[in-house]
């Protein structure tokens, strides 16, 4: 497979971090979902990307095609060499408008990087798995422009975390619309109530089986 085709939240080259023991306790939860599980199987490969860089795709990546979203990516990378908050911070706002971003993306991606920098030696920054995924949204929405979607991408994507209920994702609302034969997509808090509990610790297998569902579907 070209690498170059595949986008960013796809290229990965860890192992599957999915253990046989989590699904099983997944599927003992929700047993009305053994033979999704079974039709499609569940993968995560974390992404070897920093927490800056990491902010930073997603939120240029966000309500994007993948393919407006990978070069949009791509530009911002040259323009930004390397990608670091400092290197950043010394680009001017009309640059970032010219490879892409919006303006509130723009602002957002910087509003990031001063952020990392001031908190630079924070422990949620050096060591984020020593905390809760609710403790991670809750520091890093005090981001202006960082919200539950962004974070949650970060959760999954670059720490691994398990129990991520990501509703606020379009695509996860219209795969339980189809694992649970709906006949409408279910409202946010409509699914918090039916199925996160369900789901619970393991969250993260739904959230997955969600987009695999999709994906298949469509």
């Amino acid at each position: 497979m070209n690498m170059d085709n595949v986008p960013f939240y796809l290229k990965s080259k860890s192992n599957n971090v999915i253990k046989k023991t989590q699904i099983n306790h997944f599927v003992k939860s929700n047993p009305d979902l053994k033979d999704q599980i079974k039709k499609y199987p569940i993968t995560l490969k974390l992404l070897d990307l920093g927490l800056f860089e990491s902010f930073c795709y997603w939120i240029i990546g966000q309500q994007l095609s993948v393919k407006a979203a990978d070069s949009i990516i791509g530009r911002f990378l040259k323009l930004v060499t390397p990608l670091t908050p400092k290197n950043l911070l010394k680009i001017e706002h009309n640059d970032l408008r010219s490879v892409g971003l919006s303006n509130s993306k723009a602002e957002y991606v910087k509003n990031v990087a001063r952020f990392v920098i001031e908190y630079e030696n924070r422990d949620e920054i050096i060591s984020p798995d020593d905390f809760s995924s609710e403790d991670l949204r809750n520091f890093f929405m005090q981001i202006r422009g960082v919200g539950p979607w962004t974070v949650n991408m970060h959760l999954i994507f670059i720490l691994g975390k398990m129990d991520v209920f990501a509703i606020k994702d379009l695509g996860v609302k219209k795969g339980i619309k189809i694992l649970y034969d709906l006949p409408d997509l279910p409202k946010e808090r409509d699914a918090i109530n039916a199925y996160s509990s369900k789901w619970g610790d393991h969250a993260t297998i739904g959230t997955l089986l969600s987009w695999n569902v999709l994906e298949e579907k469509f």
